[in-house]
């Protein structure tokens, strides 16, 4: 379980961090503060990521402090995303990558993160099944404390953040 850390730094940094940390107890205290996947999604796992046949890269994904954002090693793009991103999570060879390049891969251990608006999806394949089961279940949970959310709650406890 995350604690509240209170720090006396009057820096920018220091202070979003505070406020970061106050998120992340506000949202996993709403019933998700002692789930497993949640939990597993904080230690962070790598992954590899497909494009292609030939391009497939480990890539670290690990859920953030304030349990809305997730760091996606990257090197050309943005490497947070918002859980408020994430249409959906596909399980298994759903997507047309997974479908052409996922064969030499258990079902079980490939994920599909699909993005709202014109953003490519990420397909991720975990190290074992027992992974790919906690990265997905701990992902749609997010997904649906979020949209079980007010437009005024996400304001409030996210006002960094766009809601449309």
């Amino acid at each position: 379980m995350l604690h509240y850390n209170r720090r006396f730094d009057t820096t920018t940094e220091g202070t979003q961090h505070i406020i970061l940390q106050q998120q992340a107890l506000h949202i996993l205290q709403q019933g998700l503060h002692d789930d497993e996947d949640v939990k597993f999604m904080l230690k962070g796992s790598k992954l590899k990521k497909v494009k292609s046949g030939t391009w497939k890269k480990n890539r670290w994904l690990k859920l953030q402090e304030d349990g809305l954002s997730i760091w996606c090693e990257s090197r050309n793009k943005a490497p947070t995303f918002s859980v408020m991103d994430i249409r959906d999570v596909q399980e298994g060879h759903q997507s047309e990558v997974m479908k052409k390049h996922g064969n030499s891969f258990s079902e079980k251990q490939c994920f599909t993160i699909v993005f709202v608006g014109s953003r490519t999806t990420l397909d991720l394949v975990a190290a074992s099944e027992e992974e790919g089961r906690r990265w997905v279940q701990g992902l749609k949970k997010l997904i649906r404390r979020v949209e079980s959310m007010s437009q005024r709650e996400k304001i409030e406890q996210y006002p960094f953040i766009k809601v449309f």
